[in-house]
């Protein structure tokens, strides 16, 4: 089976069993698919594969948003921005992987090489 037609069963099969959609596929998960890359699903990686995942795109939102925003770090350096945007990545990326980490447990979700068996997600 296909890494496409695994993650189209996945998440057809996790939107039954009731998982919200923004467990199954958030936004970076998204944009990863459409280009191609075949990168598993939040709930089946590890604590680190979410977290850097989750929170690289977080933050340089959140470091490019306090760059552009006007206020009173206009004099702020561009190390400051930087340093802002890691430490935002951070600590929504664990945030965010600890979330999946206990909602994964109350649904009970199967292995990621289950989506090739038919009877897995009971």
């Amino acid at each position: 089976m296909s890494f496409k037609e695994r993650l189209k069963r996945y998440r057809t099969e996790a939107k039954n069993n009731g998982v919200p959609d923004a467990l199954i596929g958030p936004l970076p998960y998204q944009v990863l698919w459409a280009i191609g890359v075949p990168v598993t699903p939040p709930l089946h990686q590890s604590f680190l594969g979410r977290l850097l995942t989750i929170g690289i795109p977080a933050g340089l939102a959140f470091g490019i948003l306090m760059a552009i925003a006007p206020s009173e770090t206009d004099k702020a350096s561009l190390s400051t921005f930087i340093g802002m945007g890691i430490g935002f990545g951070v600590l929504f990326g664990a945030f965010w992987a600890t979330l999946a980490l206990v909602l994964k447990r109350r649904f009970n979700v199967p292995p990621w090489h289950a989506a090739d068996e038919h009877d897995e997600w009971k």
